[in-house]
């Protein structure tokens, strides 16, 4: 069968003729949901999921973000920020880990100047 050039590519007909009705997908997703048992939930709660999982299992947000077809990462934060578990103390902890060597260098460095700083790791 030779398709035309006013074909649709989500149609019931073999040869494009009709396109799916808008709610189609719904009420397909509708009744293989119930044919699997499961819960009711919306087809849109499935991208919500998808989106909560990725980011709690630390995908990197930009990357969240294309996967949603996001325009901006900032659309993604503004939905999802509140999805990433432990988010906050995680970024506190890197950035100790990543501080440390360099407080303590300058604790040292103080150490040694006139007037000990109150930071000084000997106490003086």
């Amino acid at each position: 069968m030779e398709l035309t050039g006013g074909a649709f590519v989500f149609s019931r007909c073999a040869d494009g003729a009709t396109p799916w009705l808008p709610n189609w997908t719904t009420k397909e997703f509708i009744r293989a949901r119930r044919a699997a048992g499961l819960p009711q939930f919306r087809l849109h709660d499935l991208r919500h999921f998808m989106a909560t999982e990725m980011l709690a299992a630390g995908v990197p947000i930009v990357t969240v973000s294309q996967r949603l077809s996001h325009a901006r990462v900032s659309t993604t934060l503004n939905v999802y920020a509140h999805s990433v578990p432990g988010g906050d103390r995680r970024a506190a902890e890197t950035l100790a880990a990543i501080l440390h060597p360099a407080v303590w260098r300058i604790a040292v460095l103080l150490s040694t100047l006139e007037g000990c700083s109150d930071i000084c790791p000997r106490g003086c």
